[in-house]
């Protein structure tokens, strides 16, 4: 299956860079774990919503595409950052 991009939405970005900065808030330990984690899923769903791909959000996140999607998923626990 050829890799065929689609056009992003300028709104990704900030949700990236609020995916990015829970993630940097969990790896260094501060409070709010659970509350961090749920804002990161939301920004990761909103950036989705807005053209990035699984894996442009891995790159900038330093992640596994999977664990994007684990991430994201409001079913998952997501124990680590």
């Amino acid at each position: 299956m050829p890799f065929e991009s689609r056009p992003i939405d300028p709104r990704a970005y900030p949700a990236l860079e609020r995916a990015v900065k829970a993630t940097a808030e969990l790896r260094s330990g501060e409070a709010r774990h659970a509350q961090l984690i749920q804002d990161r899923a939301e920004a990761i769903g909103e950036a989705r919503g807005h053209g990035l791909t699984l894996d442009a959000i891995a790159t900038r996140l330093g992640v596994s595409r999977e664990r994007v999607r684990q991430m994201a998923s409001p079913n998952a626990k997501n124990p680590r950052p």
